[in-house]
């Protein structure tokens, strides 16, 4: 039940984990007067949960409720979309999910994997991102970074550190007697898993864990569980009393007052280790070349802005294992720049201060939309320009280098280049020619099928297809209703939500009825 009369607080994420789990469970006893509720996007995302929490799944009748209600929204990145039904005046707070040197965001490589995933996102939301969104820093420098990387204005952003990294009040988990290293890889464009670790040598690990008297936590990068070697990794570590790989929905944060060490190579973690005190690292970095390429930042700082032993390759890491000496792993100058650089503004209880922020953030005041509309050279309908491009930014798109310059007045004009695919084209147009992406929305007008719609499509720009599905008014089929994912078109937020509002009530109940059984099948056992 949701009352009427109380705050209401929603926290955002499909995991229990991090920043937010953090803020959550000082929260939740701390503000009894509040209600307090977690979002998540899919049914598979409750099995992460504890059953005393309440988590609400999108597209729920409950959800959109609580979302119309809400007062403040509490998330640890930008997400892809938003319900509909969260209102334009609710401040979010984004906690984010780590500090260091990595280019993020707007900053991402223009030709790494994350990219084209980041400009989507952007074109999904930025009308959220850069109006209701506030961001929690961790120090002067930190806000620098991520705000030259974003859409963020300066005001936004609320220097107050991570909860994540007050322990204060987390119950350690004790795995072992032996000395505990810590293992924190970071995931690589490539997805290439056995770049850090070849598969032929996890026995020859396992074996110097337990020579050495050594236990390993070994925690993967998210996406790094996707990959095939990663899932073999996992298979031949099973029955080792040596290892312990954090699962899906486990949170590291639990396990670090047993470290010791810690093998570290471009993971932001390094930096909340070196603030808590877990101050002895090897660098393993086989992969520097070739993956600072891609990381400006890693590429000019990352010897200067991190310590540790330096090692290169597997056999040089276990060998190391099996004769660590802990000088070589510390260096208290390097420790105490760091400290400076990277945490001046973290606080002791930060999650105290977070809500303490809360009040002096008003709801935000409503702003003209503004939108981005692209025009396919070869489609121009210039009356049509000319009444978009009074309150909005208007472009065109030549896709074949050869054409000639139309030169309307106030029109930016953008040509393919030799070689260039039109993917290509038109991330160079949104990272590069566009900047900071300052829209509200991106659509994009033209009739051929594959440059003017389907590529388009991808990355969240409106065009004539999907705004002719999204218009169709269409309810959500009963397959959808019944299935415990989301299938087909519905896969696309937008879609889904849109096609939600025009189902009968009968049948948004049947859904509803579907995700009360799932809750019970995963947490009917539970304690």
């Amino acid at each position: 039940m949701v009352s009427s009369s109380k705050k209401i607080i929603v926290f955002y994420d499909q995991n229990y984990i991090g920043n937010l789990k953090a803020l959550f469970d000082s929260v939740v006893p701390a503000h009894p007067e509040w209600d307090v509720f977690w979002l998540v996007d899919s049914l598979h995302s409750i099995k992460h949960f504890p059953k005393s929490t309440n988590v609400i799944i999108r597209g729920q009748q409950q959800t959109d409720y609580v979302m119309r209600k809400c007062d403040f929204l509490f998330q640890d990145k930008f997400h892809m979309s938003y319900p509909r039904s969260l209102r334009k005046d609710t401040p979010i707070i984004n906690l984010w999910h780590g500090v260091g040197l990595k280019n993020v965001e707007l900053d991402n490589p223009i030709t790494g994997s994350l990219s084209e995933r980041v400009m989507a996102r952007y074109i999904h939301s930025s009308y959220i991102y850069r109006r209701q969104t506030y961001f929690v820093s961790t120090s002067t420098f930190m806000t620098e970074h991520f705000e030259k990387s974003m859409i963020l204005d300066h005001s936004k952003f609320i220097e107050v550190g991570m909860p994540r990294l007050d322990l204060v009040n987390r119950k350690p988990k004790k795995i072992s007697d032996d000395d505990i290293i810590l293992w924190a890889p970071t995931f690589r464009d490539t997805g290439d898993f056995e770049t850090i670790l070849p598969i032929n040598r996890v026995e020859s690990l396992l074996e110097v864990l337990s020579t050495n008297n050594l236990f390993m936590i070994f925690s993967p990068h998210p996406n790094m569980r996707k990959d095939d070697k990663f899932k073999q990794f996992v298979k031949l570590t099973k029955k080792s009393v040596n290892i312990k790989i954090v699962g899906e929905d486990e949170d590291i944060y639990d396990y670090l007052s047993n470290i010791k060490y810690s093998i570290i190579d471009y993971s932001s973690i390094f930096y909340d280790l070196v603030y808590l005190g877990f101050d002895k690292f090897i660098r393993y970095i086989p992969d520097y070349e070739e993956y600072s390429k891609m990381q400006v930042e890693i590429q000019k700082n990352y010897f200067s802005d991190t310590y540790g032993l330096v090692v290169r390759t597997i056999e040089q890491l276990l060998a190391k294992l099996g004769d660590i000496n802990e000088v070589d792993l510390i260096d208290n100058e390097q420790k105490s720049i760091i400290l400076k650089k990277y945490f001046n503004r973290q606080v002791t209880h930060p999650s105290q201060l977070i809500i303490e922020n809360m009040a002096g953030i008003k709801k935000v005041t409503s702003h003209n939309v503004r939108g981005l509309y692209s025009f396919n050279a070869n489609d121009l309908n210039p009356n049509k320009v000319g009444q978009l491009s009074i309150n909005n930014k208007v472009i065109i798109l030549h896709f074949d280098k050869n054409e000639k310059k139309i030169n309307l007045t106030n029109i930016s004009e953008f040509f393919i280049k030799s070689g260039e695919t039109v993917t290509d084209f038109y991330k160079r147009i949104f990272y590069i020619e566009l900047k900071k992406y300052e829209f509200d929305f991106w659509c994009h007008y033209g009739s051929n099928s594959s440059v003017d719609d389907i590529i388009p499509r991808r990355y969240g720009i409106q065009t004539n297809s999907y705004l002719g599905t999204l218009n169709q008014k269409k309810r959500v089929s009963l397959l959808q209703i019944f299935s415990p994912k989301r299938i087909g078109i519905y896969k696309d937020d937008r879609i889904f939500e849109s096609s939600l509002e025009n189902t009968p009530k009968i049948l948004r109940n049947l859904f509803d009825l579907k995700i009360m059984i799932i809750k019970w099948l995963y947490w009917g056992k539970r304690p």
